[in-house]
């Protein structure tokens, strides 16, 4: 993914929830709140939800 320019967003808000440490995820993750990610995921070519 990092070499295809993939951008990677996890929400805080689950990572919170959940109980996860941002050690438990790949590198390259930006965490975000809902705020900041639906300008972001609305002009993106592809998005998915996971």
């Amino acid at each position: 993914c990092i070499e295809a320019d993939v951008k990677m967003y996890a929400c805080q808000m689950t990572v919170d929830v959940f109980g996860f440490s941002h050690d438990e995820f790949i590198g390259g993750v930006d965490y975000v709140g809902a705020t900041y990610f639906l300008p972001i995921g609305k002009e993106a070519d592809v998005c998915l939800f996971i």
